[in-house]
């Protein structure tokens, strides 16, 4: 089974090498591995073609936004699975090892759900419970809105189901830029994913002032509004 590690990048200069460095130490290594810099102003795009040469392929853009750059690496991909990491976090070494070996006892389960450490400014394990949930189909918890699912860096998904991914309208890029783990986990539902959660922690999510999801504050009302638009562009592809 090929695995496409994808990377999505902006002005992460500072920690891109070692989420690329994490990839490259897997203990199951990646099919490939995709780097998609979304316009970066920093030096992270000659940063990654000097270091790394053709270890990672480098696809870059203009200043669109993180689903964007998600959309063009899986258009690009050529794994049967995108396991998706932002340049600000981290693999642990057995990180695809543990997707692999639950999905060869799964076969059936198109959408995985790993688990993370937080690191940085806050510290723990993000979803601090002991047994994995099979969910099953999802469709419905699409529809309802239900949120199955984990930070980016600690999804993996089956390729064919993010074909909705190409067939979004402009829209959903403009009013979506950020948070692009919220689109991948309700498109994922509303597309009929097999979702499955692992417990054990691989991923490290780095908790820091940059983050999007962690320093832009945001209302209740402007939060309801981004997720009515993002559910209705997502219904229409």
């Amino acid at each position: 089974m090929k695995i496409t590690a994808l990377i999505d990048n902006y002005n992460y200069a500072h920690f891109i090498s070692d989420a690329i460095e994490s990839v490259l130490n897997q203990i199951y290594p990646p099919h490939e591995i995709i780097v998609v810099d979304d316009g970066s102003t920093d030096h992270s795009v000659s940063l990654v073609r000097e270091k790394y040469g053709d270890k990672v392929r480098l696809i870059t853009s203009e200043n669109r936004g993180q689903l964007h750059c998600i959309k063009l690496g899986v258009e690009a991909a050529c794994g049967d699975y995108i396991a998706f990491l932002d340049a600000d976090d981290m693999w642990q070494d057995n990180h695809l090892e543990t997707f692999i070996a639950c999905q060869q006892q799964h076969p059936d389960v198109s959408f995985f759900i790993g688990n993370c450490h937080l690191i940085g400014a806050r510290e723990g394990t993000w979803y601090p419970h002991k047994n994995e949930i099979d969910y099953g189909l999802s469709t419905l918890a699409g529809m309802t809105r239900e949120w199955i699912g984990a930070p980016t860096c600690a999804l993996m998904i089956k390729r064919e189901l993010l074909s909705f991914l190409s067939t979004l309208p402009d829209a959903i890029f403009r009013e979506w830029p950020t948070r692009a783990d919220d689109a991948l986990i309700y498109g994922g539902s509303i597309a009929g994913g097999y979702k499955y959660r692992l417990i054990e922690p691989t991923a490290c999510w780095r908790i820091h002032n940059a983050n999007n999801s962690h320093a832009i504050k945001k209302d209740s009302e402007h939060k309801k509004y981004m997720m009515k638009s993002a559910c209705a562009c997502l219904r229409q592809s």
